[in-house]
């Protein structure tokens, strides 16, 4: 049986609605009145505070109003407790891996954002390498799984109900193998799985790349992985690449804005599995 709890306060924007989807699964119900009186207050950190038969949390941005609950969830049978949380970091979060064999579905994804919500953890980041649609290139991510522009909306729009922004991961220059090998993109592959640098028509598909990525999308960072190497057309080998060729990708990356919802995307670069978001 469900706990009844009462709001009154600074309540989050959307609360209503994550909370119909966070209530159920920490056990709790909401009522107007009766119950365990929950106050909310806007501050400068995550701060739960039980004394006898009501609750007061303090919150910074929304989804720490979740955290808050998981708290209160996991100390439940305590008649008083007071905890603070102060990140140290300003976003903390996961990245979802959903392009190698592993495309999950969107209900699935919900559960997870859902998760991170209780956590009080607010970046989501989706790894696509060509697992999104992409206008025009029918052959990209065919027959992989991939998301549709109104999936990914949707995800966008669920994610922010809960205070998670949803970023954007996607592939530049390699790791496309899966994309390059149909004969309708054979004419920008470097290799198997690498694109041409410094060639115009890659830069016209990275438009095209980062467009589609961005224009679900509220957030204003995509993640664009850096690659150590490049490879050397003439000899199919895998060399270091100058730092002029390798700066002239970068710059072309981070500039291709072709519409609107594109512009003004900040890039996040990550190595192995770990994630850093710059703003240049």
């Amino acid at each position: 049986m469900n706990e009844i709890l009462s709001f009154s306060g600074q309540l989050p924007e959307h609360f209503d609605a994550a909370f119909a989807e966070i209530g159920p699964e920490l056990g709790f119900a909401r009522a107007g009145q009766g119950g365990l009186s929950v106050a909310l207050r806007q501050g400068g950190c995550l701060r739960a505070e039980r004394r006898a038969d009501s609750v007061v949390v303090t919150w910074a941005e929304p989804v720490q109003v979740y955290r808050a609950l998981s708290l209160l969830r996991q100390h439940w049978a305590e008649d008083a407790f007071c905890i603070e949380e102060t990140p140290c970091f300003e976003t903390t979060g996961m990245m979802f891996d959903v392009s190698r064999n592993a495309v999950l579905q969107p209900d699935t994804l919900r559960f997870f954002l859902r998760k991170m919500a209780m956590m009080g953890l607010n970046l989501g980041m989706m790894y696509t390498e060509d697992t999104y649609e992409v206008p025009g290139q029918p052959y990209f991510g065919y027959q992989r799984g991939r998301y549709s522009a109104d999936e990914l909306r949707a995800l966008d729009d669920y994610a922010d109900m809960l205070g998670i922004e949803l970023c954007p991961c996607i592939q530049t220059l390699g790791h496309l193998n899966r994309a390059l090998h149909w004969p309708a993109l054979a004419h920008l592959k470097d290799n198997e799985e690498v694109l041409l640098a410094d060639d115009a028509q890659t830069y016209a598909f990275l438009e095209e790349l980062i467009a589609a990525a961005a224009r679900p999308s509220r957030s204003t960072r995509m993640g664009i992985p850096p690659r150590p190497t490049v490879p050397n057309a003439s000899t199919s080998a895998w060399t270091r690449p100058t730092a002029s060729v390798w700066a002239r990708t970068c710059a072309a990356t981070a500039t291709r804005t072709p519409t609107p919802s594109s512009a003004g995307i900040f890039p996040v670069c990550w190595r192995s599995h770990a994630a850093t978001a710059f703003r240049p």
